[in-house]
């Protein structure tokens, strides 16, 4: 059985690898608080602090919500503090199951955490429309 610190290690690799398969982007894990990777265009220089936050298909439970995936979006003591550009540029929310993840810049996320349906980790495009859509962000807070 995987522990929750080795679902993360896992999420951190497949997140570094959909930045890797961008054209032009080069990516690598950090042993750091609050950004677990680092990318940078090897084109224009752009260079994006990555937060990775995974998770595994939740089974709907009596009726109350559909299945899906959830993830914790807040961090300090007691996970009530949302991330700001300070801490990092990019969240990347990794279905560990279907090894498939969606990017997200800082300041679009503004709740604690966050659910995704089973099928928004469908899309065969997901990895490349949310990282243009969170570089487009990025790129005009820079």
């Amino acid at each position: 059985m995987n522990t929750a610190t080795t679902k993360g290690l896992v999420a951190e690799h497949i997140a570094c690898a959909a930045v890797l398969e961008m054209e032009n982007w080069r990516c690598v894990l950090t042993p750091m608080d609050r950004v677990d990777a680092v990318a940078w265009n090897e084109e224009n220089g752009l260079f994006v602090r990555i937060q990775i936050k995974s998770s595994g298909l939740r089974k709907r439970k009596q009726g109350l919500w559909t299945a899906g995936y959830h993830f914790s979006v807040s961090g300090g003591k007691n996970k009530e503090r949302l991330p700001s550009v300070d801490d990092f540029d990019v969240i990347c929310f990794v279905a560990n199951d279907v090894r498939r993840c969606a990017f997200y810049a800082t300041e679009q996320m503004r709740q604690r955490s966050k659910r995704f349906s089973q099928s928004h980790f469908q899309n065969p495009q997901l990895e490349w429309e949310t990282w243009e859509a969170a570089m487009e962000v990025v790129r005009q807070r820079k």
